[in-house]
């Protein structure tokens, strides 16, 4: 009788774990921020980053929630510096993501144990940071546990409390924050407990994550839908498939992908993942992206980043014709022997058709794509090697 109960108990398990699909938009191969990690082997959190994309905002895990800044420069990433000023007291125990406003400032940040938010405003005047004070204007920082997400602008910021959403903003003739508000619908959008970030339009959220029934946490996006209330459902970034390819190492497999933070244009993408160890030290990694939810490339002047170029051993060739009435032709070459797949998908990242699935000696190769009882619209179709993948862009119009 046992084995029957630990048999069905398992298989509970397995179908109680939710499937997600594969995000539309595609990103570069991570890079870690290598003088970060030369600085502390103990694991650093929660990154943020300004808003010209140079300087990189976060906790030191091993030195007692103190803050450092790290800013890009003609020889690469600085060795980092801890924050000036008084940030720090007397909100103890700072253990949670800080995010700096795009005027630089007033920062705001997460007191970890405590629960609360702290502040500090820059002082002009003394060039330094003012000492930072908990944040109680109008219930913030009061019962529960609060967070800071992101500011949408100078004075519109997300924070959480007990993981959902908030939006508040700041008076500057008052120097007061409005009463929270849910975000982004009266229901109250619950947010990743393990980071999220808001793009400034308010289109995308994207998380860190552990889904019950998971071993890792993966990072996630998720797309306001047409009402302007909510977020749909999420879908998994390709980053965590790129790094189980890379990286197997320890009970995590070298993943643990947490607290993601973008930069405005959300084109460049900062992380924690523990890629090093398979354990739980973290470090910061860099990932760009290659292609958006529409379909659409934005790698453009951008030769030197890791991970970003085009692999050199598959090429896929623009369909022809295109845009298309219902039937189009897809070219691609190999030169190197390798297991190709090629599927199409929907501008929401569903998978609508497989076309290949085997593996394919080096040549150049044509298919068709038939798309009889699919709707007018934009679609995707990703080829993906051993060696990376490649997109094209569709137009169906019938």
């Amino acid at each position: 009788m046992k084995p029957i109960i630990i048999f069905f108990l398992l298989c509970s398990r397995i179908l109680a774990q939710p499937i997600f699909q594969e995000a539309p938009e595609k990103w570069s191969k991570p890079e870690k921020i290598a003088s970060i990690q030369a600085f502390s082997i103990d694991g650093n959190e929660k990154p943020s980053v300004s808003w010209d994309g140079k300087t990189i905002y976060y906790m030191a895990a091993c030195s007692w929630g103190d803050f450092y800044s790290t800013t890009l420069t003609d020889t690469g990433w600085s060795f980092p510096k801890r924050m000036p000023g008084q940030i720090h007291p007397p909100i103890s125990w700072a253990t949670g993501k800080l995010i700096m406003s795009p005027n630089n400032k007033m920062l705001l940040f997460t007191a970890g144990l405590t629960g609360q938010i702290g502040i500090s405003f820059w002082n002009d005047s003394l060039k330094d940071w003012d000492s930072s004070y908990p944040l109680r204007d109008n219930g913030i920082g009061t019962g529960g546990y609060w967070g800071v997400s992101s500011f949408l602008n100078d004075t519109t910021v997300i924070i959480s409390k007990d993981s959902q959403g908030r939006i508040t903003y700041y008076n500057k003739e008052t120097k007061t924050f409005s009463r929270p508000e849910y975000f982004p619908s009266e229901r109250g959008q619950t947010f990743s407990q393990f980071g999220q970030w808001i793009s400034p339009d308010t289109k995308k959220e994207y998380q860190g994550e552990y889904w019950s029934g998971l071993e890792n946490n993966d990072l996630y996006v998720a797309y306001m839908d047409s009402s302007g209330l909510n977020y749909r459902y999420p879908y998994k970034l390709n980053i965590c498939f790129i790094a189980d390819s890379l990286y197997l190492i320890g009970k995590y497999k070298g993943r643990r992908e947490e607290y993601p933070f973008l930069t405005p244009d959300g084109k460049t993408m900062y992380f924690t993942a523990n890629y090093d160890s398979g354990g739980n030290y973290l470090t910061i990694y860099k990932s760009r992206m290659i292609i958006d939810e529409n379909g659409d490339s934005v790698l453009t002047n951008i030769q030197d980043d890791l991970g970003l170029r085009q692999p050199k051993d598959i090429n896929l060739l623009p369909a022809y014709p295109n845009p298309f009435n219902s039937q189009t032709t897809l070219k691609y070459t190999i030169n190197s022997p390798t297991k190709v797949e090629l599927k199409i998908y929907n501008i929401l990242g569903k998978e609508v058709k497989r076309l290949i699935e085997e593996e394919k000696d080096i040549g150049e190769y044509k298919t068709e794509f038939n798309a009889e009882g699919l709707p007018s619209g934009v679609y995707l179709a990703m080829l993906k090697t051993k060696y990376g993948f490649m997109s094209t862009k569709l137009i169906l119009i019938k």
